[in-house]
């Protein structure tokens, strides 16, 4: 499913493109992206990662792009008049999917829509109803407000396809961590979302990967925007969940499918992955409430 959907992906930022929309892939689609296309640090973490699939892209926009109507209403055009797909009635109208044949098999592809924070400069050209935020003037298109997406375009990826035909642009490791430790806890007492397991397992999967450039990101992400309240959030959320093997975290990590079965060689990396957090993520003080 992963490459029928890195396929479709490839085909709306061409199509946005042409317009002059330009996009930056997250998600666990981002993930895949990263582990199959990327040649991470396996030296210190040797084992071999799978992983798991995705009907989901995660697409994020930049915050000027959340303020610019001209373009913002193009993702739409794009969406449902050029590539056919609709709007989800309970999630609009940041939500999309499609209907796809894969071997016989009718799957949907869905898709949403995240933006980085405005700025505040640009506040009078967007219109927030949270979690919603679009340009004021665009009609029936928004976007999922995602304030831990603030540090969006720092440190973002140039993945090149082996054939030459596209590159595309992903998440940094770093932010791929930071939503992941937000993501796992707003979903750590979720059924549905799993309890946050396979947000735990990410999380470990990309610190494994994690080759030098990407730590030297990580440290100048850090000393940019360390006083930022996403990042004193995922400090917070590192400390309380992921600071010791009987924390949540660990705890969810170890529940995990595709950890239980490996068991065995990746908890001989625990300790390591603690340490590495606490490194990536240091202290971890009083929550801040973002706006």
């Amino acid at each position: 499913m992963n490459d029928e959907l890195l396929k479709h992906f490839l085909e709306l930022q061409q199509a946005l493109a042409d317009k002059g929309v330009p996009i930056i892939l997250g998600g666990g689609m981002s993930l895949y992206i990263n582990l199959t296309y990327k040649n991470g640090d396996n030296s210190r973490y040797p084992f071999g990662i799978k992983v798991r699939p995705t009907n989901d892209l995660d697409i994020f926009l930049t915050a000027d792009l959340i303020a610019d109507t001209t373009k913002y209403e193009n993702i739409k055009k794009t969406l449902e008049q050029t590539l056919g797909y609709k709007v989800v009635e309970t999630a609009k109208w940041f939500q999309f999917k499609k209907e796809i044949d894969l071997y016989g098999i009718s799957r949907i592809i869905k898709i949403d829509l995240l933006s980085a924070p405005p700025k505040e400069s640009d506040l009078s050209k967007v219109n927030i109803k949270v979690p919603r935020v679009r340009p004021r003037s665009a009609k029936n298109i928004h976007a999922f407000l995602t304030n831990e997406a603030k540090g969006l375009e720092i440190g973002k990826q140039i993945i090149n396809l082996p054939d030459g035909s596209q590159t595309i642009t992903i998440v940094s490791n770093f932010n791929y961590l930071i939503f992941k430790l937000h993501a796992f806890v707003d979903t750590l007492e979720d059924a549905k979302k799993d309890y946050g397991r396979h947000h735990a397992l990410d999380l470990f999967y990309t610190v494994a990967r994690m080759a030098e450039k990407d730590w030297e990101n990580a440290r100048n992400h850090y000393e940019l925007h360390s006083r930022e309240d996403y990042l004193i959030n995922a400090c917070k959320i590192r400390k309380d969940f992921f600071s010791t093997r009987e924390q949540f975290g660990i705890i969810r990590l170890a529940e995990n499918q595709a950890y239980t079965n490996n068991s065995k060689e990746l908890s001989a990396y625990l300790d390591q992955f603690l340490k590495d957090l606490l490194d990536l993520f240091p202290g971890g003080s009083e929550y801040k409430v973002t706006q």
